[in-house]
């Protein structure tokens, strides 16, 4: 009864129990630093932002994608188009570090305020009061990476500044008014914009823009080809994902739920290479025997096609459904990466309260889980002992290679070992396969018989 109230105490814990990360915030003569778990930035205390980057959760770095080009929501004079530049500053965080808000004033009363929040959706908002003028959009490409629709402008780049390296990465803006063709909107009173500015993900704009606007920045990266046809084909996976992410609110779970689901879909085309490796085994002592009585190459090709006619078994039957699994578990793989970012987000899932580190020491039970897992599969597959030695070899060198991934990631791979035992399990029953015995695999014999 204790062991099913712990049990129990675990699985609400990991449900409801959430911290949100700190947020850094330091300061010098001449700028502001602002550091949350996704995107670190410094701004002037003139309320420009100098420099923004975006972690890669992969390498645990962050990655500029933004430096300022006189075009950081400076506000302009109508007449002059000269910068009106702000007189003082002020930094406000929230009693729950929800978001951070930097205060910037004109001169009679007008103000210009960011709100910078602290989730996984990699965006902030600007406010404008009491002022008038023109407002400059922060753009990250050149002309041909920038669209504008009506109050929406999005500038898309494939490579990071200055380093040439891959990370697809935009700046999308809902302006509180008509974009013009130099990039900028017109503001008076009180207005208010949206930006998302980080990695070209879909379900993270989803978040932080209206139904409307987003499909005016999804047509506009259409229209630049952000987006192909794979990765439409992979956004089926990912919103399959991010639904089981809303339904169960917390991405352990949802990933292991995901992955069960995904290896039944799959199951059909796993026990069809089950089948076929089977009857292969089933002829391995005939074939053995061809072996010995025929040493011309020629000639002992000759003799076993002809058993495997006779047997109605295809040699290449197995391989056809592991090339077709494949690409599936490649894409599989990439979708849990692509949220990699919102582990840093997610609340405690058992033992692991962040999902988004890696790391020996914070894999360590899911490298033990899918070493186990793994050496049981290879003793119920194997035919000797050798066989089962060099499984277990493979088995054990990729978990310690994975062992630096996020947990989330590891997740899913250790989810993807304890299913396949199972299935393993399974089939051998179904089809009375014994494997071998530990004690075969270390070469001892069958065990003593007590008298």
């Amino acid at each position: 009864m204790k062991k099913q109230l712990l049990i129990i105490g675990l699985i609400v814990l990991s449900i409801f129990a959430f911290a949100i990360p700190n947020v850094i915030i330091s300061e010098n003569a001449t700028t502001i630093d602002l550091q949350t778990r996704i995107f670190d930035l410094s701004m002037d205390k003139q309320g420009h932002i100098l420099e923004y980057s975006i972690v890669d959760f992969r390498t645990k770095e962050y990655k500029l994608i933004y430096s300022y080009g006189k075009d950081s929501f400076n506000l302009l004079d109508t007449e002059t188009e000269e910068e009106i530049i702000p007189t003082d500053y002020q930094i406000s965080v929230s009693e729950n570090e929800e978001y951070v808000d930097m205060f910037f004033f004109f001169e009679g009363n007008g103000l210009k305020k960011y709100r910078f929040y602290n989730d996984p959706n990699f965006h902030f908002d600007v406010e404008f009061v009491n002022v008038e003028g023109l407002v400059t959009l922060p753009t990250i490409s050149y002309r041909p990476g920038i669209r504008q629709m009506q109050s929406t402008m999005v500038s898309f780049i494939e490579e990071i500044p200055n380093t040439g390296e891959n990370l697809d990465a935009l700046v999308a803006v809902e302006a509180a008014s008509q974009i013009d063709n130099q990039l900028r909107y017109k503001t008076e009173g009180r207005t208010l914009s949206q930006v998302y500015m980080g990695p070209l993900k879909r379900t993270f704009m989803g978040e932080v823009f209206s139904e409307e606007t987003y499909d005016r920045v999804s047509a506009l990266l259409d229209e630049m080809g952000a987006f192909g046809f794979i990765s439409r084909i992979f956004y089926w996976f990912v919103y399959f994902l991010y639904w089981l992410n809303e339904i169960t609110g917390n991405f352990g779970w949802a990933i292991i739920i995901f992955t069960v689901i995904i290896r039944l879909a799959l199951y059909p085309l796993y026990h069809r290479q089950q089948k076929s490796m089977i009857k292969m085994r089933e002829i391995q002592p005939e074939i053995e025997k061809l072996r010995k009585k025929y040493k011309n190459n020629q000639k002992l090709q000759e003799e076993t096609m002809k058993l495997y006619r006779e047997k109605n078994v295809n040699p290449m039957g197995g391989c056809l459904p592991t090339l077709i699994q494949l690409p599936v578990f490649i894409v599989l793989w990439q979708t849990i990466q692509y949220f990699g970012e919102a582990f840093a987000y997610n609340p405690r899932f058992l033992f692991w309260s962040d999902l988004s580190q890696g790391g020996f020491g914070t894999n360590f039970i899911f490298i033990l889980m899918s070493l186990a897992a793994y050496m049981a599969i290879a003793l119920l597959s194997a035919q000797n002992s050798k066989m089962a030695w060099q499984q277990i070899a493979m088995s054990t060198i990729f978990p310690l290679l994975l062992s630096s991934l996020p947990s989330g990631v590891f997740l899913y791979y250790t989810s993807n070992a304890v299913i396949q035992l199972i299935i393993t399990f399974y089939n051998n029953r179904r089809h009375g396969i014994k494997g071998i015995s530990i004690r075969e695999l270390f070469g001892l014999g069958p065990k003593p018989v007590r008298r």
